[in-house]
């Protein structure tokens, strides 16, 4: 019997969409993500400071929207597993571990079994992002802190002139 080989497919929902710190990895993820389908998976997104995180779900409602790419590059996958702390020798001393799951490719209704990173550590106390879109939730807190510096700046107040007699 000869099986089909698929390219693996790989469910993005955080800081591989919105850039890293990695320049050569923003590069190769800009260049994917151009084609790249938005898709919806079943789990919960949590605010853990310097970028999200997702955990399993069985609740109807809960949904993490993403992207999804084609990791064709084996090296690829190792890169990001070595981006998301993911060791496949040490699961459970791995900030995140990734697994296949189901996602639903939008607004088709397609699904497909993509890698997603789970984070691995427990999610008490951290603000869940309501709504599920990291990309969203990251541009909504931008434009926060840039309407609150103007509104800082606007209530400065200004020295007075003075005057050399």
């Amino acid at each position: 019997m000869n099986a089909e080989r698929r390219t693996p497919q790989l469910f993005l929902y955080g800081s591989l969409l919105t850039g890293t710190p990695d320049r050569r990895l923003n590069k190769r993820m800009r260049r994917l993500l151009r084609r790249a389908p938005v898709a919806m998976i079943r789990a919960r997104l949590y605010n853990l400071g310097r970028y999200p995180g997702v955990v399993f779900s069985t609740g109807t409602t809960d949904r993490v929207y993403g992207r999804v790419i084609g990791v064709g590059d084996p090296r690829l996958l190792l890169q990001l597993d070595r981006y998301e702390e993911y060791r496949i020798d040490d699961p459970a001393g791995s900030e995140f571990v990734r697994v296949l799951m189901p996602a639903q490719l939008l607004p088709s209704g397609k699904t497909i079994d993509c890698w997603v990173y789970i984070y691995n550590r427990r999610v008490i106390g951290k603000p869940r992002i309501v709504g599920g879109d990291y990309v969203r939730f990251r541009n909504a807190r931008q434009n926060r802190r840039r309407h609150q510096g103007l509104e800082k700046r606007s209530n400065v107040p200004v020295p007075s002139e003075k005057r050399w007699g």
